[in-house]
């Protein structure tokens, strides 16, 4: 049995390196010049209130450290799910980068709150 429990330990930590090598290879953090320009794209859009302009920073100075890396966020997505499957939500903040979020919602990994735009959780099937 514990050999069993180990081979699972050694797994796990097996598709969490693959992971972490996947996203740092197709997935780096952004540049401080790619945060500015996600915050004048959305600007361009106009008066239309998106989960983008919620989680985007007001202030003009954007810089990568602001914000939470991809993996930082799958990381609390997955947490939430584990801990609480109850309500797997969590609260999109100023920390979380808008084109991560709709990465992950345009791929059908996450999917938003019906009553409230700003919770998200991991849909099913990758929760």
């Amino acid at each position: 049995k514990l050999d069993e429990v180990e081979a699972l330990r050694e797994k796990s930590r097996d598709l969490e390196e693959y992971l972490l090598d996947f996203l740092d290879e197709f997935y780096p953090d952004p540049t401080d010049e790619e945060m500015i320009a996600s915050r004048k794209k959305a600007r361009m859009r106009g008066s239309q209130t998106t989960l983008h302009d919620f989680v985007t920073p007001s202030s003009k100075n954007v810089s990568r450290q602001q914000f939470d890396t991809l993996q930082e966020f799958l990381e609390q997505l997955t947490s939430r799910a584990i801990r609480h499957p109850e309500d797997p939500f969590i609260i999109a903040t100023e920390k979380t980068w808008s084109p991560y979020v709709e990465l992950l919602r345009r791929s059908g990994i996450l999917c938003e709150h019906p009553d409230d735009s700003s919770r998200i959780k991991l849909s099913h099937g990758f929760s």
